[in-house]
């Protein structure tokens, strides 16, 4: 069969809820899959939400479009993506495959919302101190800050392993 996977040209970013982060003794936001694990865990034990996610399609437990860029880029440089489009490499190739696995995880783990939230819904959940993360775009950075003054910060997804 044929896979296709959208190349987008927005630039999506991470934010964290640092007051939550302070409560949870993490000093600094996640950089590699073995951090946000980590982060996870600790999140969760102050009962808040490690990571939530919210889409109008109402499916909340997973957002591809947001996260599939930066799950590849943790594999593979930007200068080789055309490789996908051309079949050099291959969408079960062993790297995308953890990478999926990795991220898929993090929700076994209890690390997303398991319920299907909307986008206003899941940002409500992040501003409101209810959630530690999400993974949006630049496009909310002045809501959130906005709404949250200086408990907010920003991160790159940390989806690679070093």
């Amino acid at each position: 069969g044929t896979y296709a996977v959208p190349f987008e040209n927005q630039f999506y970013n991470g934010f964290y809820n640092k007051s939550l982060f302070a409560k949870a003794h993490i000093a600094t936001p996640p950089r590699t899959w073995s951090e946000i694990t980590s982060d996870c865990v600790k999140l969760k034990s102050v009962g808040v939400i490690p990571i939530v996610y919210g889409a109008q399609s109402g499916s909340g437990e997973f957002n591809p479009v947001y996260e599939w860029s930066y799950l590849l880029a943790g594999v593979y440089p930007l200068s080789s993506w055309n490789g996908l489009l051309q079949g050099h490499i291959r969408y079960s190739s062993s790297a995308i495959v953890n990478q999926l696995s990795r991220w898929h995880a993090l929700d076994t783990a209890g690390c997303i919302n398991s319920n299907a939230l909307t986008d206003k819904v899941a940002a409500n959940a992040f501003t409101s101190g209810k959630a530690a993360m999400i993974f949006k775009g630049s496009w909310d950075a002045g809501s959130f800050y906005q709404s949250m003054g200086s408990k907010v910060g920003v991160m790159l997804p940390p989806y690679s392993t070093s």
